[in-house]
């Protein structure tokens, strides 16, 4: 497992809890009990939970937060609070799969350290991570919210919290966060650079090859076993890509041309929508 969740329960297939995720959910029943004095009675149930988180979105985003500045910055502290975050999200993910008495506890939980967090580190990047843009920042800060939100507002067992657990592993694993970012910088500029030589089927197929099979096949290795719904999703969408372009491939020679110029207006604007979604997770 990862650093970052050294001391944070994982479930290793889907649909399974293991033991020591049991455990941590006996101990967090615990002491959800003392951490349940911070929610009001509005928000004991998810519903009234989501109206809530949706408020704080609201307020975090039309009032942000202060940016941390170099002298009160703390790395170490930082650290703890990404670590803590991650923790809550998985504890909210693996009692929501269990069907847990206390899910919705944890749920709110999950909520008040989100804010928190968002209020301490606001809506800069920490000065040790001044390369990454102001822009960039808030977007994945944006992306994680909103996985929460995702997570909180799902059946269970429909998602494990990833987009938010991807971007806070990063976030304690710098030297990682600039390989992969660099990557996915290459990634878009591939997009623009890797221009069609011509309109015909064979130009089209090498874009597609450049500019979306091997970056995702690339972030698929980033992924690798640590985060299986993100994993997931860059499989699903490769394999929609070449479902779209078989009927291409295996058409009439006169009619492929006609084919795929219809076609990929379309599949280049997936391929730029699918490049925006992982930029945000990668802060860039």
């Amino acid at each position: 497992m990862p650093r970052l969740f050294e001391q944070i329960p994982s479930s290793p297939v889907r649909g399974e809890v293991s033991n020591r995720e049991r455990g941590c959910l006996h101990a967090s029943s615990h002491s959800s009990q003392l951490q349940e004095s911070r929610c009001p009675d509005l928000f004991r149930g998810c519903r009234a939970a989501t109206v809530f988180f949706m408020l704080v979105l609201v307020f975090l985003f039309l009032y942000p937060a202060s940016a941390c500045n170099l002298e009160s910055f703390v790395p170490l502290q930082f650290y703890d609070h990404c670590r803590d975050l991650a923790a809550k999200v998985q504890e909210a993910a693996v009692s929501r799969k269990l069907g847990h008495p206390d899910a919705d506890k944890l749920a709110n939980r999950l909520l008040n350290a989100w804010v928190d967090f968002y209020l301490e580190h606001g809506s800069n990047p920490p000065p040790m991570f001044a390369h990454i843009s102001s822009e960039s920042w808030l977007a994945a800060m944006r992306t994680m919210g909103y996985g929460i939100r995702h997570l909180v507002d799902q059946s269970p067992d429909n998602d494990d919290g990833d987009s938010t657990l991807l971007p806070l592993y990063l976030l304690v694993n710098p030297a990682e966060l600039a390989e992969s970012g660099n990557m996915i910088s290459s990634w878009t500029m591939s997009l623009e650079s890797n221009l069609f030589t011509s309109e015909n089927p064979a130009s089209f197929t090498l874009w597609l090859e450049n500019s979306a099979v091997k970056p995702l096949m690339a972030v698929n290795e980033i992924l690798g076993d640590k985060f299986p719904r993100l994993s997931e999703r860059v499989s699903e969408f490769l394999g929609k890509i070449r479902e779209d372009w078989r009927p291409v491939v295996h058409a009439d020679p006169a009619e492929q041309a006609s084919m795929a110029i219809e076609l990929m207006p379309r599949l280049r604007r997936d391929v730029f929508k699918e490049n925006s979604r992982w930029r945000n997770l990668f802060f860039r």
